[in-house]
């Protein structure tokens, strides 16, 4: 729902863009959770496609950035990226055939932290609670062998392998399973997910979550699986203290050496800036970083990226955006909104724009009795302008006289 109206205003809206042949909002103000559709402007999508094609080509585990201002659209873009579908079909334009390996992605919510710390661990138990409800019986066999040759001894190490040997001994398991509802109730699984367990102690240190994390991450990666981590909402660095911060950057960085191949982990920022972003990480970790994969979420800045933006929102979902705009009220449209944006325009503030006009222009000319099907002219513009500003007039002189 648009947060910026009311219940029954939204399901107007709603309406109206289903009469209009439109299967879901085109220009929501929030990301939906699930997106298969893209939704900014092309040269950014571009540059995302070079990304992508250079984690699915190649085997190196790479370290990247999103940044950009609040509304940009970067929670959109890493919840497209991430969508199974999504992967598949790029796996499968890039390398030219189907892919034989499984891409999973996952996307986790960095806190405003209220202690010390608490970024680090709240990614850690998101993180390794997805990860470990993607293991299957036949991972949990891979799991086992990779822990026979693990040098270090660790209260995490012993809690995987004793997880590994319950779940490798359930015959009523089929291997390509994934056991997650089944072993809930373990203490192992509690421990590794809450960080405590009386048989086990307390998982504490940034280094030891990086390794929780990479060890099963190696062991889905030994299954023929790429994994790719985007973490949103960093920009609540800014409320960790110091230490809290250098906890962050040294998981990130444990993690980063610790999983050498087929791992790619995004850092997403809501900062306008990259000089910002400098001062919340680590020199080693920003050492790590791909050049390439920096990527900034710059406003729409020409009329041309505003109508790319519109017309692929609208196709996105089903609709025409000839059979639904006219050329030159586009235009008028386009050129206002850029007007007001004296640093270019955020997908949030067009989508906030559109969801202003559509309903006032389909409900006018509902009024005015128009015949035919809607389609926004520069004759209707024109005609619902003229009519709010007589609106206005008649208000304005009944406040001055009283009535």
């Amino acid at each position: 729902m648009n947060p910026n109206i009311t219940v029954e205003e939204d399901r107007e809206y709603l309406k109206i863009l289903l009469e209009l042949g439109l299967k879901a909002d085109p220009f929501p103000i929030e990301a939906p959770s699930e997106v298969n559709y893209w939704a900014d402007n092309k040269k950014l999508l571009n540059q995302l496609l070079e990304l992508q094609i250079d984690m699915i080509s190649y085997p190196s585990t790479n370290l990247n950035i999103f940044y950009g201002a609040l509304g940009a659209g970067k929670t959109h873009a890493c919840n497209y990226l991430s969508n199974k579908g999504v992967q598949e079909k790029l796996a499968k334009i890039i390398l030219k055939k189907e892919l034989k390996k499984e891409i999973l992605s996952m996307v986790v919510v960095a806190p405003l932290p209220q202690k010390t710390g608490q970024i680090t661990t709240a990614v850690y138990k998101e993180l390794v609670h997805k990860l470990l409800s993607e293991l299957t019986k036949d991972d949990y066999e891979r799991l086992l062998v990779q822990l026979r040759t693990y040098k270090r001894s660790a209260y995490f190490v012993d809690a995987l392998k004793n997880l590994a040997k319950w779940v490798t001994k359930q015959l009523t398991i089929d291997g390509s399973a994934k056991p997650v509802d089944s072993i809930k109730a373990l203490e192992e699984f509690h421990f590794l997910t809450t960080l405590k367990s009386r048989t086990y102690g307390t998982l504490e240190t940034s280094i030891d979550l990086a390794d929780t994390l990479s060890i099963i991450i190696k062991t889905l990666v030994k299954g023929g699986k790429d994994v790719i981590i985007f973490i949103d909402e960093l920009e609540h660095l800014n409320a960790e203290k110091p230490t809290g911060r250098l906890l962050f950057s040294s998981f990130i960085r444990e993690l980063y050496d610790e999983v050498e191949n087929n791992l790619n982990i995004v850092l997403i920022f809501t900062h306008a800036t990259y000089d910002e972003i400098i001062l919340l990480l680590s020199p080693a970790v920003i050492d790590r970083l791909n050049v390439k994969g920096i990527v900034n979420f710059a406003p729409m800045k020409t009329e041309n990226d505003l109508r790319e933006y519109f017309e692929m929102n609208i196709e996105s979902q089903g609709g025409n955006p000839q059979a639904l705009i006219d050329k030159d009220a586009l235009d008028i449209i386009i050129k206002k909104i850029l007007s007001a944006g004296k640093t270019g325009v955020k997908p949030r503030e067009f989508n906030r724009e559109m969801k202003n006009i559509i309903p006032p222009l389909y409900n006018y000319r509902k009024n005015k009795k128009l015949g035919g099907s809607f389609k926004i002219t520069k004759g209707l513009l024109a005609g619902y302008e003229k009519s709010k500003k007589e609106m206005v007039g008649e208000i304005a002189d009944k406040l001055l006289k009283g009535e």
